[in-house]
């Protein structure tokens, strides 16, 4: 049986020597919300739930945050990156469009870009670092990485705290090995 959310990150938390801290985060990923009528400023979740915990701390001189919800564990982990794209869901923060599958290391994965074109034969997702990252995760079905120009993304369907270390070791020997290019 998966632990819950607050677990998850209180474990997280005291490994790293960081808090729980409340939030609401409405994530248009995991959640999809409107505008109270009699309030404009505040949403109301239509389907889906907003991320209701957060932590932030340094990991490897990296900045990580991570939102978690009653289903759902992100992970997003700030620094530069070149290209935008998601798997195994469209982001609709940054307004991907799908463009078809991708294989990488023999797992097949939805893809989503800017552009809507199929650009996976070139650039990070071809790379063994991104490779390996991926191969650390084993991202699900209902799972998700996504890059940003700011940083990387991971949606976990409520994690072993153990799997998210293998993702933010992972990212971070991504980002390492990108900035040696």
């Amino acid at each position: 049986m998966a632990a819950s959310a607050r677990t998850i990150l209180e474990k997280i938390a005291k490994h790293h020597g960081s808090r729980i801290q409340e939030a609401r985060d409405y994530d248009p990923n995991i959640c999809s919300f409107a505008h109270n009528p009699k309030n404009r400023a505040e949403l109301i979740a239509k389907s889906g739930q907003p991320l209701l915990r957060k932590i932030t701390l340094e990991f490897k001189d990296l900045r990580v945050q991570l939102f978690a919800n009653d289903y759902y564990l992100r992970v997003m982990i700030f620094g530069q990156l070149p290209e935008v794209f998601s798997l195994n869901r469209i982001d609709k923060i940054a307004g991907l469009r799908p463009a078809g599958i991708t294989v990488i290391s023999g797992r097949v994965y939805q893809l989503a870009t800017q552009s809507g074109s199929d650009t996976s034969s070139k650039g990070i997702l071809q790379t063994p670092a991104f490779a390996q990252m991926l191969d650390a995760i084993t991202i699900g079905e209902n799972e998700s990485v996504h890059l940003y120009r700011n940083g990387i993304a991971a949606y976990f369907c409520l994690p072993d705290p153990a799997r998210v270390e293998l993702f933010m070791e992972g990212a971070v020997s991504f980002f390492n090995k990108l900035r040696l290019r």
